[in-house]
């Protein structure tokens, strides 16, 4: 059961190390149905964790070698999307046909919706949103059908993905109320892709301050996770809001202004509080040892960040993710208490740091490049190159 709450709240490796102790002792045990659970679930943190797509292949190959159809069935419909990462497109379809006839055949209907966002990633992947539309929408029709909320809320993100890759906004904005209607508030997953495509669409129309905002909270909730994949989409999110904005210089302080507006805040002078308060933390994760910026007189006030700046989602998904594994005793309210208080604010402040275009594509890149996704990082560079070349 933790196992599966470091899944669902993102700490993909971290589950797959769990999953892979419990398969271990499962086997000792001889509960052979609690061994093939474990190694069913394994799959699962090789697609979405920080595992590299050829390491997660030749792991999930082995996985598959179990002997069990349900296995063998989840297997390829991992290395499926795996091997798109890869560019390998061909075989990654027939991959998902197997995976698909077996589905079928075993009459497994839940999984098969929840299998059905894999099959149309693949399609995404390879750039043909149509085809990815199609298989999207027949297992949000069948999730739908059956009353299931669970995988319909994410599949409604991924098929407003590929609604939005079709130039079709509106359509895709109503798929991204679907999946904000039927997402759990624990959902990270659900939550950030519905954020991701509807600041998209937003930036599309120029409403880039909505469009900023709804993309500064889905990276601020995928980057506190081991998603890789997904806080490459989430950053790809934010470039676009930011490409789209007016031109911005930087102050000396290294806050950024718009052309022709004044940084000036409070009549504090160019370099305020809040500003530099932004600017504190300019990766998305601090490294250790972490030191204010010298040149700043004042220290970094976390205290006047209020717990409402944190999305009401990253509150509930933090809470959730690290409940028993907080050091403070449980039953003493005041280090408890601090302990939360202090990360929900740290959290806050990476959700409102202030990055360009070019740093978050950077960031996707890097993301995508670690997970070994080929396709996505040749994609980010081109888009970089882009952003980048003389005009």
């Amino acid at each position: 059961m933790l196992a599966q709450l470091d899944l669902w709240q993102g700490s993909a490796a971290e589950a797959a190390g769990a999953f892979e102790r419990a398969a271990e002792h499962a086997r000792r045990a001889d509960d052979r149905r609690l061994e093939l659970d474990c190694l069913e679930w394994i799959n699962g943190c090789l697609l979405h964790g920080p595992a590299p797509a050829e390491e997660a292949i030749r792991r999930s190959e082995e996985i598959q070698q179990a002997g069990d159809r349900r296995v063998e069935a989840w297997g390829r419909t991992v290395q499926c999307v795996l091997e798109a990462m890869l560019g390998n497109f061909d075989e990654a379809r027939q991959l998902r046909e197997q995976a698909r006839a077996t589905w079928e055949d075993l009459g497994m209907r839940l999984e098969l919706t929840g299998a059905g966002q894999n099959f149309g990633w693949v399609e995404l992947l390879a750039g043909d949103p149509a085809a990815a539309e199609r298989e999207f929408r027949a297992v949000y029709d069948m999730s739908e059908r059956m009353g299931e909320t669970g995988y319909l809320s994410t599949t409604a993100g991924f098929l407003a993905e590929a609604l939005y890759a079709q130039g079709r906004d509106e359509e895709a904005l109503r798929y991204t109320k679907e999946g904000e209607r039927a997402a759990a508030a624990d959902d990270f997953l659900s939550q950030l892709l519905w954020r991701a495509v509807r600041a998209k669409v937003l930036a599309r129309r120029g409403e880039l301050e909505s469009s900023e905002k709804l993309a500064r909270e889905a990276v601020a909730l995928a980057d506190s996770t081991d998603f890789l994949d997904a806080r490459g989409t989430v950053h790809l999110a934010l470039a676009g809001a930011n490409a789209r904005r007016p031109p911005r210089r930087r102050d000396r302080c290294g806050c950024t202004k718009t052309k022709g507006t004044s940084s000036q805040q409070d009549g504090r002078g160019p370099c305020s509080q809040n500003c530099a308060k932004r600017r504190r933390l300019h990766s998305p994760v601090a490294p250790a040892g972490f030191e204010p910026d010298q040149e700043f007189a004042e220290p970094i006030a976390l205290s006047s960040i209020s717990p409402a700046d944190v999305p009401q989602p990253l509150r509930k998904q933090d809470s959730a993710r690290t409940r028993g594994r907080e050091t403070a005793p449980s039953d003493e309210p005041l280090p408890q208490m601090l302990w939360r208080q202090v990360r929900g604010k740290v959290l806050a402040v990476l959700a409102l740091a202030g990055h360009d275009a070019s740093s978050e594509l950077d960031r996707a890149l890097a993301l995508y490049e670690r997970k070994g996704n080929l396709v996505m990082a040749k994609r980010t560079r081109s888009r970089l190159a882009e952003l980048t070349a003389p005009r």
